[in-house]
């Protein structure tokens, strides 16, 4: 017992050594030591709360990366059409037949691969880039080509006008030679569940496309979802939307994003319950540049979808019900809906 005490002893007053680390070590840098064998340096997790502070502000994001990018490769022709939807059994499916009903020269893709998550790849390489990163040192563009091995080439990349091209050609073998083989001029994609951040990024890549935000009543859509449920992912294969909560969140966070910026994008924000009112389809038409077609002249197609607009949904339970209002309350309201 004398012996313990009297190691603590000079280990209190930073004289004990232990064996296993050199003998001017103190106390101190042992500590240190230790904590950075499990924990690594400090300054490598304040960079990394920093990173993640950055990351999360796309619009900011967006701006650095675009501050960057020549005129001539922002500005692009192309004109695709987006729908975006407040998640499942929102007529988004009867929306996209209303646009090519009366067009013959666009095809409206359908959530192409959505297990793939194609559009969150392609956008979170946007939300990396701020003044400092990439440094311009990094580049190709300035360098003399002919002594690239006696450079520093660790990091050395194409110009970000290349980043914009690829992203661009992408989605042009992706989306548009598939439809110019059938005879389409022109191209859209229809998905249920893509943020108003996925918009903003398709709007830089697109300037001049054009987008239109859905949403239905939640209960409603959420009382044809239940009709028809199997497994259906917010995020394939983590996140799956089982619950009336969970329905719900994905609703009111879409919503919530889409009426906050669909201005931003230069869209439009209707409703699955207007798509049978003159007027609100004719201000789809003026936008659009053609005619779209009301709800009420669609054929009904027997496939489990949202059905003809004004149509009384199967009943919901009590509880389930009462999950979704109180989830998406405050949204609801927003968007004129009643309680």
């Amino acid at each position: 017992m004398a012996a313990v005490l009297t190691e603590w002893s000079d280990c209190a007053s930073c004289h004990w050594r232990n064996p296993a680390l050199p003998p001017e070590s103190t106390l101190r840098e042992n500590i240190s030591s230790i904590v950075r064998a499990f924990l690594g340096p400090r300054h490598t997790w304040s960079y990394a709360r920093n990173a993640i502070r950055l990351s999360q502000d796309f619009d900011a994001r967006l701006d650095d990366l675009f501050s960057r990018v020549s005129e001539d490769t922002q500005n692009c022709d192309e004109r695709p059409v987006f729908i975006f939807s407040a998640g499942w059994r929102s007529g988004s499916t009867l929306l996209q037949r209303m646009l090519m009903q009366n067009n013959e020269n666009i095809v409206m893709w359908g959530e192409p691969f959505h297990l793939c998550h194609i559009f969150d790849g392609l956008a979170n390489q946007f939300s990396a880039f701020t003044p400092e990163w990439p440094d311009a040192s990094s580049f190709l563009r300035g360098r003399d080509r002919s002594s690239l091995s006696d450079q520093w080439v660790a990091n050395l990349y194409p110009d970000v006008d290349d980043l914009i091209r690829a992203h661009r050609e992408f989605l042009h073998a992706l989306f548009v030679e598939p439809a110019v083989r059938v005879g389409a001029s022109l191209w859209g994609v229809k998905v249920v569940r893509l943020s108003i951040t996925h918009a903003k990024y398709l709007k830089k890549l697109y300037p001049r496309s054009k987008s239109i935000f859905l949403c239905r009543d939640p209960v409603h859509s959420y009382a044809s979802y239940r009709k028809v449920f199997d497994a259906w992912f917010e995020r394939w294969p983590d996140k799956v939307v089982a619950t009336p909560y969970a329905f719900g969140k994905h609703w009111a966070r879409l919503t919530e994003g889409f009426l906050a910026g669909y201005r931003a994008v230069e869209g439009v924000f209707v409703r699955y319950e207007d798509l049978d009112i003159a007027e609100h389809v004719e201000r789809l038409s003026e936008y659009l540049g053609w005619q779209v077609s009301q709800a009420s002249s669609m054929t009904r197609i027997v496939d489990g979808g949202a059905g003809k607009v004004g149509q009384p949904e199967a009943t919901v339970p009590y509880l389930e019900k009462k999950i979704i209002r109180s989830v998406t309350s405050r949204v609801r309201r927003l968007v004129r809906y009643a309680d």
